[in-house]
């Protein structure tokens, strides 16, 4: 069920077939140095209305988790997180590139092992559950609180801009990827 789930809102979130024509650019996507409290609010809500594949106005534990899932092995091909505002208008942000400390090894050249994916899927079902109401399921109002929560944390300058390390700690966290090492 969430491998095929993984697969559908893969194709609904990123478009699949999209071609890659070098880091920090895909169709359309421009590199960014920073991301506003604005902006990362329209992700949050254009990621969720995406996630939601069955549009009943919830995400179950396994639509969140093929969200991130999704998100995290197509950022670590592409080696950028895609930052969608609305369908026609995405931005590239950059990754940390010290992920695989000591390793020669470009940390973006493969996708995720199957004990990352074990390790997203773990991880991201412990936040779900966390902070899903007592349904079981996160509304899109839970969701966004969850999600703008992750970015007042990663401000540490609380001027609502995420640039410099912020953005690049943010948005590898995002992905998932930062502690995956393979």
């Amino acid at each position: 069920m969430v491998k095929s789930l993984v697969v559908l809102v893969g194709s609904a979130i990123f478009g699949l077939g999209a071609s890659v024509t070098g880091i920090g650019q895909s169709s359309g996507d421009k590199t960014i140095n920073a991301l506003s409290a604005p902006a990362y609010l329209a992700h949050a809500n254009h990621r969720f209305k995406n996630a939601d594949f069955d549009a009943d106005g919830l995400l179950s534990a396994d639509e969140y988790v093929a969200m991130s899932v999704v998100f995290a092995e197509l950022t670590r091909l592409k080696g950028y997180a895609r930052v969608a505002v609305n369908d026609d208008e995405s931005m590239a942000v950059p990754l940390k590139t010290d992920l695989s400390a000591g390793s020669q090894e470009d940390p973006f050249a493969k996708g995720l092992s199957y004990g990352e994916r074990t390790r997203i899927d773990a991880v991201t079902r412990r936040d779900f559950y966390s902070h899903a109401g007592a349904d079981g399921l996160l509304s899109r109002t839970e969701y966004v609180q969850l999600s703008w929560l992750r970015f007042v944390d990663a401000d540490r300058n609380d001027d609502g801009i995420l640039k410099g390390a912020e953005l690049l700690e943010f948005s590898s966290n995002e992905a998932a990827i930062a502690q995956s090492n393979s």
